[in-house]
């Protein structure tokens, strides 16, 4: 993680770790083999955000102005499935009941899952 960036934000879904940072990198961890499993390019900004849905999504926010909604699959790795972008920065995600709910200074937006 040191490498990834300055800065990055966290979470925990099973046995796997989601990571995103300064780089615009969304990464994923086998906490079991204490191993990088995969990295997807998800934003050309910091990454505020990255909260798992399930065991194979996780959506992330940044300060490009973007919501991600990635698939974690398998070989695969991470893969975008849906974007949407703002007017300003978000700074975080809830996820409630399939919709992925962004804020920043300015509002709120949802990207549906």
């Amino acid at each position: 993680l040191v490498s990834h960036c300055n800065h990055f934000c966290a979470s925990i879904s099973s046995l796997r770790l989601y990571s995103g940072g300064d780089d615009g990198l969304v990464c994923s961890w086998d906490l079991s083999s204490r191993s990088l499993e995969a990295c997807a390019d998800a934003h050309s900004s910091a990454v505020t955000c990255v909260k798992p849905i399930g065991s194979s999504h996780v959506v992330s926010t940044s300060r490009d102005s973007s919501i991600q909604l990635l698939s974690h699959g398998g070989k695969a790795g991470l893969q975008s499935l849906q974007s949407l972008h703002t007017t300003e920065p978000i700074d975080t995600a809830i996820v409630l009941h399939g919709f992925c709910i962004g804020a920043g200074e300015s509002g709120i937006e949802a990207l549906l899952r």
